[in-house]
């Protein structure tokens, strides 16, 4: 006997559209979204609004003048367990990038700024919710979908609207809609653990002076020397990586001045609870104490962070089940991995909250403009199919 999953799965399957999933595509890649950027961040909010209240979601836009729109959905079943479905409107693109990096189709390809990143996830969340209440799959007690407006920046502005609703809608079961990674292979794969983030901006002073007479004090040969015991800490720390960027001194100046003032950006990435926990005290330690250059000092600022580190708990393993259920009686390659990077579903485990993240479209290229891109044809209509099947399971086959 065929279970009602199985069946929705295949029939989603076969009956996919794609023309006009990749048209609302095309049209998300062509407006800029970068975070706070809000005219191209509340037109993705309006469009959701509008097509969620169709399906019959009452719908809550929560304006932010800095952020735009946070979108809210709700909808009542009559079932027992309550989903969270999460995906965020904001891009890492510039204003003026979408008119430099117009979308485009290569092949079996889709290219566009967004698409994968996470424009694809929510369109795919969306069609997915459509396609279930059409044919009147409502044996869940809600559904809750939440599209936030910074993720890109680690949700630092969104997260406790998100807490909020996850704990005022009791959700039981999360599923995040950013993308899979192609490097993956074919198949499905999700995601059961995530890393976490903090970004700091470090700026050390010095003393401007002639540098061929040695004089001064020498502020970014001291931020090198911060910057080298940073990086130490991946050797101390196996779960801990750190990135520098946008690095900079004396510019503007002539070479033989003494740099006063060095400015680096700094983003650290942690595996485990207790690494995430020490990454402040260790960072201040290091920004505060001259290393090599004494007469320094140091401004350090937290840009902002993530929700801590989450692994595979017992609860996730068993979602996780579920979807490998779900995938093999599609026929389809599974696996569920940690992935380096951190998302909003840390934001649901860091509540308690059995959570599975990659739900959306299979691609690769993110934050490159010119190469970012979603994979069309079967992956695409696959990952619909699944994503249709595992709603369906969930509600039938998860007990609160």
């Amino acid at each position: 006997m065929v279970s009602l999953s199985l069946a929705l799965a295949r029939e989603a399957r076969e009956n996919f559209d794609e023309a006009p999933f990749v048209g609302t595509l095309r049209y998300f890649a062509s407006i800029d979204s970068g975070t706070c950027h809000v005219p191209g961040i509340n037109v993705k909010a309006s469009f959701y609004e509008r097509e969620l209240k169709k399906l019959g979601f009452k719908v809550t836009l929560t304006y932010d003048p800095k952020y735009g729109n946070n979108l809210s959905a709700v909808l009542e079943g009559k079932g027992s367990v309550s989903m969270g479905l999460i995906g965020h409107l904001d891009t890492v693109y510039p204003v003026g990038a979408a008119e430099q990096f117009p979308p485009r189709i290569e092949g079996s390809m889709l290219y566009g700024l967004g698409v994968d990143d996470m424009h694809g996830g929510n369109l795919l969340m969306l069609e997915a919710l459509r396609f279930l209440l059409k044919r009147g799959c409502r044996n869940f007690k809600k559904i809750v979908v939440i599209l936030d407006n910074d993720e890109e920046q680690v949700s630092m502005h969104s997260r406790p609207w998100i807490q909020e609703l996850l704990k005022k809608h009791q959700i039981d079961v999360g599923l995040e809609f950013e993308s899979q990674e192609e490097m993956m292979g074919n198949g499905i794969h999700i995601t059961d653990a995530r890393r976490a983030l903090h970004v700091y901006d470090l700026t050390v002073f010095g003393q401007a002076g002639h540098a061929g007479l040695g004089e001064g004090v020498d502020a970014l040969r001291e931020l090198v020397a911060k910057l080298e015991a940073l990086w130490a800490m991946e050797a101390q720390y196996p779960g801990i990586s750190v990135n520098s960027t946008n690095v900079g001194a004396g510019l503007g100046i002539s070479h033989n001045i003494t740099p006063a003032e060095a400015t680096a950006k700094i983003s650290i990435r942690s595996t485990t609870r207790e690494e995430h926990g020490t990454i402040p005290g260790i960072v201040r330690e290091i920004a505060e104490t001259p290393i090599k250059v004494s007469g320094t000092q140091a401004e350090l600022k937290l840009r902002f962070h993530s929700s801590p580190p989450y692994h595979a708990t017992p609860l996730i393993k068993r979602l996780a089940g579920l979807g490998e259920a779900e995938a093999r009686k599609l026929g389809l390659p599974y696996s569920a991995t940690a992935k380096k990077g951190t998302s909003d579903a840390n934001t649901f485990a860091e509540l308690g909250i059995p959570v599975l993240g990659s739900l959306g479209p299979i691609g690769g290229g993110d934050h490159e403009a010119a190469n970012e891109h979603m994979l069309l044809g079967d992956p695409l209509r696959d990952k619909f199919a699944f994503v249709v099947g595992m709603i369906a399971r969930i509600c039938q086959e998860w007990a609160v």
